[in-house]
């Protein structure tokens, strides 16, 4: 069953406007590499894996710096006392060791 309305539409006048920009995104490694001295490889595998690089388009300044907050905090979380981290010659790998009481005491006297 079809109902009627009484309504009829009219076209008036047709406008197409084309709106042409050049968007520039900040270098988003290079910001985060500096902020959180976490190397581009391991970066890129971060933002790729979150899923939320869309959120970039839309505000990229305050999606660097909400991921600059969430990988510092997930690093400190990371960062055991009494834990020396070395890296091995050639690679993107450490290897893990627990501080011996010199090497403790001559570290915190450094820091």
């Amino acid at each position: 069953m079809e109902r009627e309305t009484g309504l009829e539409g009219k076209t008036v006048r047709e406008d197409e406007d084309i709106l042409e920009y050049n968007l520039q995104l900040p270098d988003i490694i290079t910001d985060l590499q500096n902020k959180t001295n976490l190397i581009r490889k391991t970066l890129i595998y971060i933002l790729i894996n979150s899923k939320r690089l869309e959120n970039f388009k839309r505000n990229s300044q305050k999606y660097i710096e909400e991921v600059t907050k969430i990988i510092r905090k997930n690093l400190r979380l990371m960062v055991v006392d009494c834990i020396s981290y070395s890296k091995f010659r050639g690679g993107d790998y450490y290897s893990i060791k627990i501080f011996n009481d010199n090497e403790l005491l001559t570290y915190l006297n450094f820091k």
